[in-house]
């Protein structure tokens, strides 16, 4: 893609994107996710996201439930944070990193 030729908001989004990608928020997982984004599925990103959000949230709710008794779910616990792990990039998300932490206690 030719820098030069992109309108603003375009450039906004790449440099958006490489900003999240230097930070370690994104990884090359990312970008192949986008090449698979063509005319035929133009919110097919959208659309994984959303997923993987949804998904994070409600295993996020299970985990709180989890360790809120008096007696902790460990193996609930565990199984939730292994799920997690799996649909994060872990050594490349740092907040999933503090997520793996977690669960390896």
């Amino acid at each position: 893609m030719d820098v030069n030729a992109m309108v603003p908001q375009q450039r906004q989004h790449v440099d958006y994107t490489a900003s999240l990608i230097m930070r370690g928020f994104l990884d090359e997982q990312f970008n192949q996710l986008q090449q698979l984004q063509d005319e035929s599925s133009p919110d097919f990103m959208v659309e994984v996201l959303t997923l993987f959000f949804e998904d994070a949230d409600r295993l996020l709710n299970e985990m709180t439930i989890a360790s809120s008794h008096e007696s902790i779910a460990f193996k609930t616990l565990d199984a939730h944070v292994h799920h997690l792990k799996r649909a994060a990039p872990a050594e490349k998300n740092q907040r999933s990193n503090i997520l793996c932490t977690l669960g390896e206690l």
